[in-house]
C-alpha cells in the first residue's frame, strides 16, 4: 500500500513541474523573435523555424 501512496504523490509532483517548465516555455518562446517572420515571436509564428524550436 505504501508503494501505491509514493507512486500516487510522485505523479502529483512530477505534474506541478512540468507544468511549471510548460509556462517558463511558453515565457520565453513569446519573448523571443522568430527570424524567418518579421516582427512575430516564436509562439506566434507558423513557419517551419519556428515549429522546430517548440518541438525542442
Amino acid at each position: 500500500m505504501k508503494r501505491y501512496i509514493f507512486i500516487f504523490i510522485f505523479f502529483i509532483l512530477s505534474s506541478n513541474v512540468f507544468s511549471a517548465n510548460e509556462e517558463l516555455k511558453n515565457k520565453i518562446y513569446k519573448n523571443i523573435r522568430c527570424i524567418v517572420c518579421q516582427g512575430q515571436s516564436i509562439y506566434e509564428s507558423n513557419s517551419d523555424f519556428a515549429i522546430d524550436l517548440k518541438k525542442l
